[in-house]
């Protein structure tokens, strides 16, 4: 059993290089440390994500073995910049901060409309966050072909003599928090993470994006909490 495990090693690893994915819904592991002891019972809407990402984040051409490979929507469930609102919205809750937070399109402008604010508070909202969505993608360098004339086992070695860069990028532009019961902006500012390192064995390339959401929205949970 053991020696079979070795002998399919080489396989697994080079799926990994390659770093093909079907298409999957984004999010990641959340088995962090709560920052509260007791959550604020505080109801929290986010406005799905203005999505202003470059149009090559977005559309990159599907991996293939041997070339670099970038993110692209092809690699996610439809509506990615939705997905990302709620998944912050998920980091939110089980990082202890609030009670409970939702995907709810609201006013770009609702923070200069005493109005709508009431009508939110009378609905038990009590803190709104809008944003737009910059950056949100992940990278890895590709195998070099004359490792693979010689199979798995050649991108096996190949990867452990060159190590390969990988990369991660996630910026939230433009992101307000606004507090609806007293009517005022708690803080507006960008908040992202991105992140360039050599590898021997990838995770693929939608890893690192995903990875770099995990800590942009760590930052997002961290800035709250020193708000709240």
């Amino acid at each position: 059993m053991r020696l079979s495990r070795l002998m399919a090693l080489p396989f697994l690893v080079s799926f990994t290089l390659i770093g093909c994915a079907s298409t999957a819904p984004v999010r990641y592991g959340m088995n962090f440390q709560p920052l509260r002891p007791a959550p604020i019972p505080y109801h929290m809407v986010i406005d799905p994500f203005t999505d202003v990402r470059p149009d090559a984040e977005r559309t990159q051409p599907k991996c293939s073995l041997g070339n670099d490979c970038s993110t692209s929507d092809r690699d996610f469930k439809p509506g990615v910049s939705t997905q990302i609102a709620e998944v912050l919205a998920k980091h939110l809750v089980k990082a202890g901060l609030i009670k409970s937070a939702v995907i709810r399109e609201v006013d770009d402008s609702v923070d200069q409309d005493p109005g709508a604010m009431r009508v939110l508070a009378q609905e038990g909202v009590d803190i709104v966050m809008t944003a737009q969505l910059a950056h949100f993608t992940g990278f890895q360098s590709g195998t070099n072909p004359a490792g693979m004339m010689f199979g798995a086992l050649g991108v096996l070695t190949e990867a452990i003599a060159n190590k390969k860069s990988v990369k991660g990028q996630v910026e939230y532009r433009d992101l307000r928090i606004i507090d609806i019961k007293q009517q005022r902006v708690l803080w507006t500012g960008n908040i992202g993470h991105q992140f360039e390192r050599q590898e021997v064995f990838y995770n693929g390339h939608v890893a690192y994006a995903l990875e770099a959401l995990k800590d942009a929205n760590g930052k997002v949970a961290i800035k709250l909490n020193e708000l709240l």
